[in-house]
C-alpha cells in the first residue's frame, strides 16, 4: 500500500510514499525529505504508483487513530483551495503544536445542566426562534445594536442543542474578549467549556484540545484558530462581532476564520449566526442577497437609553481658533465637567503612534523628508 503525504512545509503538492504498517486518511506520520525527515499527513491511500518515480517508505506513524477528524481534514481542503495554501500547514494549523497522538480514545460528556430562565425581548424571541427553527446548515446575520442582548440569544441557543445532544462553537475576535464572555456562559454552563487561544501555555492547549477531541466538553470559546476545535455532532457556530479584521490571519495559511466558519458549519450541517452591531460589507451582503436569514435587534436590553453622540467638524475647530488644535471646545469642555463631579474619562485613538503625515490647512501641500520621501 502505498500514501499520498502532505508534508507540514510550504509546499503545493503531496508526495508518494510506502506504507508499512496500517494507517488511516488524517494520521501524521514521519517521512524523509531530501536530506532530513520532517512531519506530514496521509491525504489519500492507493494501491499503486507511476512506475517512473522513486519512492521511499515513510519513517513511523505518530497517530494511532487520525486526530484530524474527517470533517476537519475536508475544512482544511477547502481552506487549501480557496485560499491557495499548503494543505499540509493548514492541517499542522488545525492542531494544537506538541500534540501527541496518544490517550485520546473518546469519552462523553455529561447532560448540560439547565440555566436559568431570562425573559427576552420580542427582538430576541424572534432571532432565537430562527435558530431554532432551522434544520441543517443555516446561516443567520443578527444585526444587532450595542446592549440588545445578542449573547443571551447566543447562550439560550447553545442550551437548546445541548439538550438536543449538539455541541456549540463560539468564536471571539480577541484574546480580550474571552474572559468576559466565558464568566458568562461558564455561571450557565458549568464544566461544560473548553477555551482555546494562542495565549494560553502549550500545555494548556494540548489539555482543553483533548477534552475537545474526547467530547468531555460540548462548549467551545476561542479566537480565530478555534475553528478547528475538534467538536463533534456540531450544532452551532457564533462569530460574534464578525466585521472585526482580526478574524483575518495574515501569517502562513492564510483564512478568515469567519468565511472558514461558515463553510464548517456547511459541511457540518449545522447553524451559524454572524453576530454584529455594525455588520461588515460582505455578511450584509448576503443577508439582502437572501444567502443568509436577516434578524436584528433594534432595542436595548430593559429598554436602556443608547449613549449620546456628537459628531465634532475639527475644521471649524481650527478656523475659530486660528489655529491648529487637537481637541475640540466641546470635548475639552465636556472633560472638565466631569473632572469637576469626580468622573473619569476615557479618550480613544483610533490608531497608536504619532500622525501619519504633516498637511498645511491653507493649501493642502504635504510635507516629505527630501531623502527617503517619507510624509
Amino acid at each position: 500500500m502505498y500514501a499520498d503525504i502532505a508534508v507540514c512545509l510550504p509546499l503545493a503538492r503531496t508526495f508518494v510514499y510506502r506504507l508499512n504498517g496500517p494507517v488511516e486518511t488524517g494520521c501524521r506520520v514521519v517521512v524523509p525529505f531530501r536530506t532530513r525527515t520532517v512531519e506530514g499527513f496521509v491525504i489519500r491511500l492507493r494501491r499503486d504508483v507511476p512506475q517512473d518515480i522513486e519512492v521511499h517508505e515513510i519513517s513511523s506513524v505518530l497517530d494511532a487513530i487520525p486526530l484530524v477528524r474527517p470533517e476537519i481534514f475536508n475544512l482544511c481542503r477547502w481552506i487549501a483551495d480557496y485560499y491557495v495554501t499548503p494543505i499540509g500547514e493548514v492541517l499542522k494549523a488545525a492542531l494544537p503544536p506538541g500534540i501527541s497522538g496518544k490517550h485520546v480514545d473518546g469519552l462523553r460528556h455529561s447532560p448540560p445542566r439547565r440555566g436559568g430562565e431570562f425573559v427576552l425581548t420580542s427582538d430576541q424571541t424572534k432571532a432565537l426562534s430562527a435558530i431554532k427553527s432551522g434544520s441543517g446548515f443555516h446561516p443567520i446575520l443578527l444585526h444587532g445594536i450595542t446592549g440588545s442582548g445578542k449573547t443571551e440569544i447566543y447562550m439560550q441557543a447553545v442550551e437548546h442543542l445541548l439538550h438536543a445532544g449538539k455541541t456549540s462553537l463560539i468564536l471571539v475576535p480577541e484574546i480580550g474578549l474571552t474572559p468576559q464572555l466565558t464568566d458568562r456562559f461558564a455561571e450557565r454552563f458549568p464544566n461544560q467549556i473548553a477555551i482555546l487561544h494562542s495565549s494560553l501555555t502549550k500545555r494548556q492547549r494540548i489539555d482543553e484540545w483533548l477534552r475537545i477531541y474526547r467530547g468531555e466538553v460540548p462548549i467551545v470559546i476561542g479566537t480565530r484558530s478555534a475553528v478547528f476545535a475538534p467538536l463533534t455532532n456540531l450544532g452551532l457556530i457564533v462569530v460574534d462581532e464578525e466585521h472585526e479584521t482580526s478574524y483575518k490571519q495574515e501569517e502562513t495559511p492564510r483564512y478568515h476564520a469567519r468565511d472558514t466558519a461558515v463553510m464548517r458549519a456547511k459541511l457540518a450541517g449545522a447553524a451559524v449566526v454572524l453576530g454584529s452591531a455594525t455588520p461588515s460589507m460582505e455578511s450584509f451582503y448576503n443577508a439582502e442577497s437572501r444567502k443568509y436569514d436577516y434578524m436584528t435587534l433594534t432595542t436595548r436590553v430593559e429598554g436602556r437609553p443608547l449613549p449620546a453622540v456628537e459628531i465634532v467638524n475639527m475644521r471649524e475647530e481650527y478656523a475659530a481658533e486660528g489655529k491648529q488644535v487637537v481637541l475640540s471646545r466641546r470635548l475639552i469642555q465636556a472633560v472638565s465637567a466631569r473632572l469637576e463631579r469626580g468622573e473619569q474619562t476615557m479618550i480613544l485613538l483610533n490608531r497608536r503612534g504619532y500622525a501619519a503625515f504633516l498637511l498645511c490647512r491653507h493649501c493642502g501641500f504635504t510635507f516629505q523628508c527630501d531623502s527617503c520621501s517619507v510624509g
